[in-house]
């Protein structure tokens, strides 16, 4: 099972940009072999030890997942501290019915970003309050101190509730896991463009300020719309008006660049294999 995702995970990033291309949950896609193998299995020892070589086949895969670093401009190590793939994987939380989905895959997946301490992948755990268990927040926890660093950890009522506030059914909402960083993607539905614009609100405090100038662009072109001189405001109403009035300028550009560029990309780069693998 994990070598088939070994190759899958080549294809997928041989015709993609390598970029927050994400595993989404490993542990619940794993977990049916897991099982599967370990009933087979008649003694405690030989289970030990089939254990050990699922730790030692989870390492393999995040050492070769890990290793492919995108090619990107110089500037992107000024900008992101380095070349990474921020690549996510998702462990815990519940299923589509709301039951537990926490397995011992999520524990193999545990024990092995505690291990290797690597960057990528990029670790996400989920934890639903009241249906998760104590000793699995417990171990986030102590994973998380003794690497300094991962997994992030996520309400998931919180998130459940965010997706199903914007429309999403809740079934599918439940099945969400992080892309990127930690931007929410349902599973098998789609591949968000989650913050590929890297949007920048502090540009619109910036041109708040300056009456729709952006002085990093430029201090004499306008950019955004003409809200005002700052010292004629006569409230701070005013100024928060202004700068929602900026905000939602650049908001609205923002989608609209983003949606160019999905078609551009339709066109001069389809990604038909990943397309293949999404029910929409």
């Amino acid at each position: 099972a994990i070598i088939s995702t070994w190759i899958m995970w080549i294809a997928l990033t041989q015709e993609n940009a390598h970029m927050g291309l994400s595993l989404g949950r490993l542990d619940h896609w794993l977990q049916p072999y897991f099982e599967a193998d370990m009933e087979k299995i008649k003694t405690e020892q030989e289970k030990e030890q089939y254990i050990k070589r699922a730790v030692e086949l989870m390492g393999s895969f995040f050492l070769r997942v890990s290793d492919q670093a995108p090619l990107v401009p110089d500037v992107g190590n000024y900008l992101f501290g380095g070349s990474s793939q921020d690549f996510a994987l998702t462990v815990g939380g519940v299923d589509s019915q709301g039951n537990s989905a926490v397995c011992d895959m999520t524990f193999v997946i545990l024990k092995v970003a505690e291990m290797l301490t690597l960057r990528d992948p990029n670790l996400n755990a989920r934890y639903c309050p009241g249906v998760n268990s104590k000793e699995y927040l417990d171990r986030l926890i102590e994973v998380n101190i003794n690497t300094h660093a991962t997994p992030s950890i996520h309400n998931d009522i919180q998130m459940i509730n965010a997706l199903t506030k914007i429309g999403i059914q809740l079934e599918d909402a439940r099945t969400w896991a992080a892309t990127g960083c930690v931007e929410p993607t349902i599973c098998g539905k789609h591949f968000g463009h989650t913050n590929c614009m890297m949007f920048n609100t502090i540009a619109a405090m910036e041109m708040t300020l300056n009456n729709g100038v952006h002085p990093v662009v430029s201090t004499s072109k306008q950019f955004g719309p003409q809200t005002g001189e700052v010292n004629e405001f006569k409230t701070f109403s005013d100024f928060v008006n202004a700068f929602k009035t900026q905000l939602h300028f650049m908001i609205e550009k923002s989608v609209e660049y983003n949606n160019l560029l999905g078609k551009g990309h339709q066109i001069l780069h389809p990604s038909g294999l990943h397309i293949k693998n999404l029910r929409g």
